[in-house]
């Protein structure tokens, strides 16, 4: 008994002293934030250069395996109304990095362009471009961030359900709209894609696994005739896609087609 208070008091005096020492838990989302500020800085650096941080370099290859650790920052973790502003920091920390690499090289992609229509092509093809060149580095972020966007509906909706009709006011809900346009926009296009056959198949396999996983989720709070259109999507692209990701396309296409409109479908 000794001994094991001795271990435990030992493991309590190094856990003090790490967190004195500005080194957060694990799964704190501080720490999910200090690798995204050290991630930041090395994006800043190699952009400078004219490139992007690489997975086949150790300390990016370290950090992307913190930005993308569902176990430690989702799973682990219970979010609550309380909280919620924490994992919705996590999430667009998250979407960050996965849009500087989407939107790598942008600046000058878009220099000679004249118009809002070209600006817009551009951005698009370059994004393709870039999912295709970033593909080691974006097949673990993209499903850490579908699965982070899945996880903030819950404690939304249970805020939602809190207030009285008086209060859900139209600045209100323009802000749900807004959220329910980013889960289409990031849901859609990530499934689009998924369809691109110049993708390696451990990337489609990946991205399909997390949408499949967190479709519930996502189906919830998309109202039914945006559900209907990802089916569709998701429908068009089974017939071709590999045999190990139709389990994972079917099970999307069941919650995309479900004919509730509870959680936040109902605002």
């Amino acid at each position: 008994m000794k001994s094991l208070l001795t271990c435990l008091a030992a493991a309590w005096i190094a856990l003090a002293s790490m967190q004195a020492h500005g080194h957060p838990p694990a799964n704190s989302p501080a720490a999910y934030m200090e690798a995204a500020a050290k991630m930041d800085q090395r994006i800043a650096q190699r952009s400078a250069e004219g490139g992007m941080p690489r997975i086949t370099e150790p300390e990016t290859s370290a950090l992307i395996d913190v930005l993308s650790d569902s176990h430690q920052f989702l799973e682990s973790r219970t979010y609550t109304v309380d909280n919620m502003g924490e994992l919705m920091e996590i999430c667009g920390q998250a979407n960050r990095v996965s849009m500087a690499y989407a939107l790598s090289g942008l600046k000058e992609r878009i220099a000679t362009q004249r118009t809002t229509d070209d600006i817009a092509r551009q951005m698009t093809m370059l994004m393709e471009e870039n999912v295709l060149s970033f593909q080691p580095e974006l097949e673990q972020l993209h499903p850490f961030l579908l699965r982070c966007l899945a996880k903030e509906v819950q404690p939304l909706t249970a805020f939602m359900a809190t207030l009285p009709p008086q209060e859900l006011t139209p600045t209100r809900l323009a802000g749900l709209n807004q959220f329910r346009g980013g889960l289409l926009n990031s849901y859609s296009g990530h499934l689009i894609s998924a369809g691109n056959p110049a993708l390696r198949p451990s990337y489609r396999r990946q991205v399909l696994r997390a949408m499949a996983e967190s479709s519930p989720a996502f189906a919830s709070a998309l109202q039914r005739p945006t559900r209907q259109q990802i089916a569709q999507i998701a429908t068009n692209l089974i017939h071709d896609a590999p045999a190990e990701s139709r389990a994972d396309i079917e099970a999307i296409i069941k919650a995309m087609s479900t004919p509730d409109c509870t959680g936040l479908c109902a605002y």
